[in-house]
């Protein structure tokens, strides 16, 4: 199964580079830091989800307290990422992956490729191309 997914921006500009990781100790999960973090990993899922509700496949490994995707043991994950940014104020490139992996997979040890891509555009950024395949 191949999900193809764009995300626009980021849940506080449409046109804004994505958002990277942001490692958190449990006391400042519920900062304005670890709020704006959750944020944009609800807009990356549901961004998913507009894609894989199409694939009965998925629907079938949908972990339904969360949302994301469980994979099953005997699965492998391949995913590709390509950023366009919109300015070079932007977190690293392999936080952004970190950060989209969290939002859509449960446990995200099942994935064992990742191609990264990025490029500055300030016609054409803030979109974020990914291919997700589970095989």
């Amino acid at each position: 199964m191949q999900i193809n997914f764009i995300i626009q921006g980021n849940p506080e500009n449409l046109h804004g580079n994505p958002m990277p990781y942001t490692r958190l100790p449990n006391n400042m999960k519920f900062s304005p830091l670890g709020e704006r973090y959750a944020r944009w990993k609800r807009y990356v899922l549901s961004t998913f989800w507009t894609e894989a509700h199409k694939f009965p496949e998925a629907q079938e490994m949908i972990d339904f307290r969360t949302g994301q995707i469980s994979v099953p043991k005997k699965n492998q994950v391949a995913i590709t990422v390509h950023v366009k940014f919109v300015n070079h104020s932007h977190g690293d490139l392999d936080n952004i992956v970190k950060g989209i992996l969290d939002a859509i997979i449960k446990n995200d040890k099942c994935v064992n490729e990742i191609h990264a891509t990025s490029e500055f555009s300030p016609t054409d950024g803030g979109t974020t191309k990914v291919e997700l395949k589970i095989l």
